[in-house]
């Protein structure tokens, strides 16, 4: 597992020998840095938004697998991001780093999403949480949408959603039961592609932003607004 820094100049990786650590590897020296020392499991870094900080899963601490994360230069001490029984693995921050996502196993629904909100109390809330296996959440880098595996359908797909607030995601579980076919019928008449037509209980399904919209001067985001609005009519 390796991730690229934000400025393009260095790689962080886990390095699966005898101690199974965080390495980075400088492009322009060719060096190989060894980041964390602990005898336990670290591994799956990632990068905070402005490079200063790579955030991992680790067994230290007699912990399955959570978060923590150290100063990228190796200085000051490894700090424990947030605490839980299930093994959980960091994938992106939001473009402001005040939110972290991650999947986790062993929960009671297989695999989930879940957000840490960067603050004093790193209050992590369940971002999507089904019995269905969702994993690597990814934002893009406006920070209006995630993208994410998952096998609701019987395989494998890729999921887009609009990202707002941990605690909207539940929005729109209270609509009608056929609301998804209606948001889907509505984006089809705008000339938008669905690439996932579920919506359970998230704030958006996926668009395929590719394809020929019928006003591209209006963002998806807006289109999309638009589309939930006309389909609840």
């Amino acid at each position: 597992y390796l991730q690229i820094s934000p400025d393009g100049t260095k790689v962080a990786l886990d390095v699966r020998d005898e101690q199974n650590d965080i390495w980075t590897w400088d492009f322009a020296r060719e060096t190989l840095t060894r980041l964390t020392f602990d005898a336990a499991l670290d591994r799956a870094p990632i990068w905070s938004p402005d490079g200063k900080r790579l955030v991992f899963s680790s067994q230290r601490e007699g912990a399955l697998g959570n978060l923590f994360w150290q100063a990228a230069d190796g200085t000051g001490p490894v700090e424990q991001l947030h605490a839980a029984t299930t093994q959980q693995f960091p994938t992106s921050f939001s473009p402001d780093g005040t939110k972290l996502l991650f999947w986790e196993v062993g929960s009671d629904t297989a695999w989930d999403m879940g957000v840490v909100e960067m603050k004093e109390e790193r209050k992590a809330t369940a971002l999507v949480k089904t019995s269905f296996n969702e994993l690597n959440p990814e934002v893009s880098r406006d920070g209006k949408w995630i993208a994410y595996s998952s096998n609701e359908t019987g395989r494998s797909e890729i999921v887009v959603l609009v990202f707002r607030e941990a605690n909207e995601v539940s929005f729109y579980s209270r609509e009608l039961p056929d609301l998804r076919r209606r948001i889907s019928d509505a984006l089809a008449r705008r000339g938008h592609r669905v690439a996932y037509p579920y919506l359970r209980q998230l704030p958006a399904l996926a668009v395929g932003t590719g394809a020929a919209l019928r006003n591209p001067t209006i963002s998806a985001e807006t289109q999309l607004v638009a589309a939930l609005a006309e389909a609840r009519e």
